[in-house]
């Protein structure tokens, strides 16, 4: 079995959130991630809604610090508070978005590729599992590895491929950098299609 390896960004630091301020502070949130944080699946816009709160709040302090790349995103957490990114990472854990129906279509071989590299890997080509860090469910692991189920197809491919060009780069122990760039094409397409129809978890 291969073993669990670093979690993607870690919380700098592990505040409370408190999800009736963070609902007061994403109204700007809303217009990319959606009055009930459902993404938008076909400009890869991820879901938020029942997501770990501490991953989130990590994701959110990379965007400020500029560790994590995407200029609206900064700009939209810029002036929050490390208190304030808790409180909007509470805030989209405790929603209970019913998932967007995912428009990948199931494809034998492709779902067969992904269920391996989700569930064993490959260790010809040395890739570790999907599931030692975010579950073999796809369901992530508490505090700060999000899940991956359910999460939109394009979303997925979009931040896999930022992993291999080196434009995401915030995972402090590397781990996703260094599964990515032995992915190729095919791997990604079919991991996004199959992830993207399995259920996300249910707000904790």
């Amino acid at each position: 079995m291969w073993p669990l390896v670093a979690p993607a960004d870690a919380l700098p630091s592990a505040l409370i959130g408190n999800s009736a301020h963070g609902a007061q502070l994403v109204g700007a949130c809303n217009s990319c991630h959606g009055k009930g944080g459902e993404g938008v699946a076909n400009i890869a816009f991820p879901r938020l809604a029942g997501q770990l709160g501490p991953y989130l709040a990590a994701q959110m302090h990379d965007f400020a610090a500029g560790t994590r790349h995407r200029a609206v995103m900064k700009f939209a957490v810029k002036d929050m508070s490390e208190q304030d990114l808790a409180d909007v990472g509470a805030y989209y854990a405790a929603m209970n978005t019913p998932p967007t129906p995912s428009t990948a279509a199931p494809d034998a071989a492709k779902d067969q590729r992904a269920m391996q590299l989700v569930n064993q890997g490959d260790a010809a080509n040395g890739i570790a599992a999907c599931g030692s860090c975010h579950g073999f469910d796809g369901l992530g692991r508490a505090p700060d590895v999000p899940y991956i189920a359910g999460q939109h197809a394009s979303y997925i491919s979009d931040q896999i491929n930022s992993w291999q060009m080196g434009d995401r780069h915030s995972d402090r122990g590397l781990a996703m950098a260094a599964v990515a760039k032995k992915l190729g094409a095919y791997d990604i397409a079919a991991l996004a299609s199959w992830l993207s129809r399995q259920a996300p978890p249910a707000p904790k």
